[in-house]
Order: structure tokens, then sequence, then C-alpha cells
């Protein structure tokens, strides 16, 4: 039977994984130590979830405006510091 967890038993999860330095059985007994009245994860479930998250975690994108390069651009920009100094 699968067992769902909610997510805020995967961020424990994954916090003991952490501590115990990725340890699986060390993880495992740990949280069981410290979550007693849960049922408690088997070490294949730190090594699945960790495995889970690395492959559908968002990536890490920059939406960027795109940047306006080039001679002409460069002409304008001086142009607008000629005609204000303070210009920013």
């Amino acid at each position: 039977m699968r067992v769902k967890y909610t997510n805020d038993k995967k961020v424990h999860v994954i916090l003991i994984s952490g501590e115990c330095g990725k340890n699986t059985v060390a993880s495992a007994n740990l949280y069981e130590r410290r979550y007693p009245d849960r049922r408690y994860p088997s070490d294949q479930i730190f090594r699945c979830l960790e495995k889970t998250l690395r492959r559908n975690w968002p990536k890490e994108t920059r939406n960027r405006g795109l940047t306006a390069t080039g001679v002409e651009n460069e002409i304008r920009v001086i142009e607008a510091v000629e005609n204000d100094p303070y210009v920013s």
C-alpha cells in the first residue's frame, strides 16, 4: 500500500535527511524517534523523496527583459546624458 505524505511531513523528511548528512538509515531512525506518534517512513522513502524533488523542482530561471545593446542604443544613451547629465 502506498502512503501519501503531506507536504509538511515531506519537509520534515527532507530536513531530517539533511540533519543526518543524507544517511537514509540514520534519517529513518531519527524520524521515528522524533515523531513517535506518526507512521515513520522507511529509509527508501528518504531516498525516493529526494530524487523526486530534484527531478520535479522548478528550474531556476530568470525572467529578465531583453538587453538593448548595439551602436544605435549606445548613441541614444550618450545623447540622453548630454541632454540631461542627471538622467539615470
